[in-house]
């Protein structure tokens, strides 16, 4: 999502629908090698899959030439403290793989 929808609400089908083709148009200009999603939405729409964070966090994913790394949103550990650990261990993963010391699927 470009932005967060009023009242901190989760965004509606149509939202993210209108803010898709922007995520893919950056992606196409930058060319990152791996991208690092932050919580369910970015994570379902780029891995085309409904499973949860929960699920799907802690290794790496490839899809459309890109790998992938689900996160949970640093925001869960406003509303969850006991989430800050495994936050961290998120992007110590996209860390590891943006130093070249990552392999896929290892945490």
């Amino acid at each position: 999502m470009k932005c967060r929808p009023p009242s901190n609400r989760n965004p509606k089908p149509p939202e993210i629908d209108t803010c898709v083709p922007f995520l893919f148009d950056q992606i196409r200009s930058i060319r990152p090698r791996m991208v690092g999603t932050l919580g369910n939405f970015s994570t379902r729409v780029l891995l085309n899959t409904r499973e949860g964070i929960t699920k799907l966090r802690g290794r790496v994913h490839e899809a459309g030439g890109l790998r992938i790394v689900p996160m949970y949103h640093p925001a869960a550990a406003l509303h969850n403290g006991a989430l800050r650990g495994e936050i961290v261990k998120d992007f110590d993963l996209l860390g590891a793989l943006a130093a070249g010391a990552g392999e896929r699927g290892h945490p």
